[in-house]
């Protein structure tokens, strides 16, 4: 788990995108650049190669040839 809550209440960032499945990856990355600013974010496509470490400042974006997002984005 990433970083820590100050207080119990505190509501926690937001880590996953599930409203972008289906998406372009251009409409993706708009949105989770405006919700999470300040995040790395990187569009994976077919037959690219992406490590396997979990970052928590880094938002991965698993996309199809034809550019539409396959699972939900998320933190890692």
């Amino acid at each position: 788990m990433c970083g820590s809550r100050a207080h119990a209440d505190a509501e926690a960032p937001k880590a996953e995108w599930p409203e972008l499945e289906g998406k372009t990856a251009a409409e993706a990355k708009a949105a989770v650049e405006k919700e999470a600013p300040g995040l790395r974010i990187q569009v994976i496509e077919p037959d690219m190669m992406a490590t396997t470490d979990y970052r928590c400042d880094r938002i991965r974006i698993w996309v199809n040839m034809a550019q539409q997002v396959l699972q939900p984005p998320r933190v890692g």
